[in-house]
């Protein structure tokens, strides 16, 4: 996941006697709340489905006002914020590992409340990303392979506890989750971004996404797909790839700073990436994508794929209006 080799040393302890405080709480699960979309919709999930979860949150940066307007929504006390201060100057930028150190902590607070249920809502396409080159810069918070391994290194710590992290939506697209929400002007509220640090440097505190990162690409089609009313406004993207990019030109940077003429790169990448998979699932047989993608031998992935190539397709439309260059992507994959 971080693409580092970690090598795990344990220590015996040498106090014997170590009292562990736990309560039998009245939730009956975990759920994190990152202050993002995917989480947001997880709260409306697990509530109608009859859980009463406790939502964690870890807040850090500036996500703290984020999640204040968000716990609105969440029934009186079911929320629980640990805060996360940085004593030194270091960055890492990547948060490859941010998952590790989010199921840790709430892990910590499932022990503290006699909880073996934890839910990581996330959409099943952030989950895999399957098909971006590019998607190598992407967290995969919770691709299902390390949440299995995250079970089995927690269950061999704790065993007592019988601990389960499990992902509600990993069979759903984001359009899907945009159905759960209720309130759907809450969405502009959330923020799905990974590089919001970015937008801070360049001076645009008000628009919450850089809109070229894999989750805002995703966000965007989701929120098109969704056919919202006020799509545009929900968007609060600082640059649109599927409006900004010439696609008859696109070797032609059009972002307007250093920051942001670095992500271009992988934003043109990741939509040729999606737009080419789209194509390919839209016109091949299901026995002869299998061959260029193995994960598909999962039908339950394969429909979720096919799925977002369909939501994809409608984002294309959408803005194609605006963006003629864009009809030229479609006709490209299409010869």
């Amino acid at each position: 996941m971080t693409y580092d080799l970690f090598k795990f040393k344990f220590i015996k302890r040498s106090t014997k006697n170590i009292e562990v405080s736990s309560r039998k709480s009245e939730f009956d699960s975990i759920s994190l709340f990152s202050g993002g979309l995917d989480s947001f919709g997880g709260s409306y999930f697990l509530l109608r489905n009859g859980y009463n979860p406790l939502f964690v949150s870890v807040n850090h940066s500036k996500i703290g006002k984020v999640l204040s307007k968000l716990y609105e929504v969440l029934p009186e006390g079911s929320s629980r914020e640990i805060t996360v201060k940085h004593a030194f100057k270091a960055a890492e930028y990547t948060q490859f590992s941010r998952s590790f150190l989010y199921l840790s902590f709430a892990s910590a607070v499932a022990i503290a409340h006699e909880i073996n249920k934890i839910f990581i809502p996330e959409n099943g396409i952030i989950a895999r990303q399957i098909g971006l080159k590019a998607g190598r810069y992407g967290t995969r918070t919770a691709h299902p392979m390390y949440l299995e391994y995250f079970n089995d290194l927690i269950n061999s710590l704790f065993p007592e506890y019988k601990i389960k992290v499990e992902n509600p939506f990993s069979y759903k697209t984001k359009t899907e989750i945009v159905k759960e929400i209720e309130d759907k002007e809450r969405i502009k509220d959330t923020i799905s971004c990974g590089h919001t640090l970015d937008l801070t440097f360049i001076g645009k505190t008000k628009i919450k996404h850089c809109g070229m990162c894999i989750p805002c690409l995703i966000r965007t089609i989701a929120l098109v797909a969704s056919d919202l009313p006020n799509v545009d406004e929900m968007l609060n993207v600082y640059f649109n790839p599927f409006l900004d990019i010439d696609f008859s030109n696109p070797r032609k940077v059009v972002a307007k700073n250093r920051i942001m003429k670095r992500r271009y790169r992988d934003a043109l990448a990741n939509v040729l990436d999606m737009l080419r998979l789209a194509y390919e699932l839209k016109q091949m047989s299901y026995e002869d994508i299998v061959l260029l993608y193995p994960e598909f031998l999962d039908v339950n992935v394969y429909r979720l794929y096919k799925k977002f190539a369909q939501n994809l397709l409608r984002t294309v439309d959408y803005f194609s209006e605006r963006n003629p260059t864009l009809k030229l992507v479609s006709e490209r994959f299409t010869q």
